[in-house]
C-alpha cells in the first residue's frame, strides 16, 4: 500500500481516518468499528493487490468482530486511533518498511487482545 497508494487512495484512506476520530471523540464505538474496517479495507485498495483486496472481502465479518473484542476497553480506543494515525502517516509518506512494522504490531495487539479476553471471558459472539 505504501509503495503503491495513489493521492485519491490517500484521500479515502485519510476520510476513513477522519470518520474513526469523530466517532472516537463521541465514544459511538459501533460506528467507529465499521469504520475501523472500512480503514483497513481502503489499505488493501491501496495494495492494488486483487488477492489481498478478495481475501479482506471475505472475511470482512471477521475481521469486524475481532475490532469490536478488541475496541472495547477504554484505553484501546485511544490506541487503536494512535495506530491507524500512524500507519496512515507511513503510507502517506510510501514508508513501506514503517507502515508493515506497525500494521504488523497492531494486528499482533488485536490478537493478543482478543486471546486474553477469551481465556477470562465468554466471548461476545459465537464461535
Amino acid at each position: 500500500a505504501a509503495s503503491r497508494a495513489t493521492d485519491a487512495d490517500l484521500k479515502r484512506l485519510r476520510e476513513q481516518l477522519a470518520k474513526m476520530q469523530a466517532y472516537a471523540r463521541q465514544g459511538s464505538l459501533k460506528q467507529y468499528n465499521q469504520i475501523d474496517h472500512l480503514f483497513h479495507y481502503e489499505i488493501a485498495c491501496c495494495s492494488k493487490n486483487q488477492l489481498l483486496i478478495t481475501i479482506e472481502e471475505l472475511i470482512s465479518d471477521l475481521v469486524e468482530n475481532s475490532i469490536s473484542v478488541g475496541i472495547t476497553p477504554l484505553n484501546a480506543l485511544n490506541n487503536s486511533i494512535l495506530f491507524h494515525s500512524k500507519i496512515y502517516e507511513a503510507i502517506a509518506k510510501s514508508d513501506s518498511t514503517a507502515a508493515s512494522m506497525l500494521m504488523e504490531a497492531h494486528l499482533q495487539g488485536g490478537i493478543l487482545y482478543v486471546e486474553k479476553y477469551l481465556e477470562t471471558e465468554d466471548p461476545p459472539y459465537d464461535t
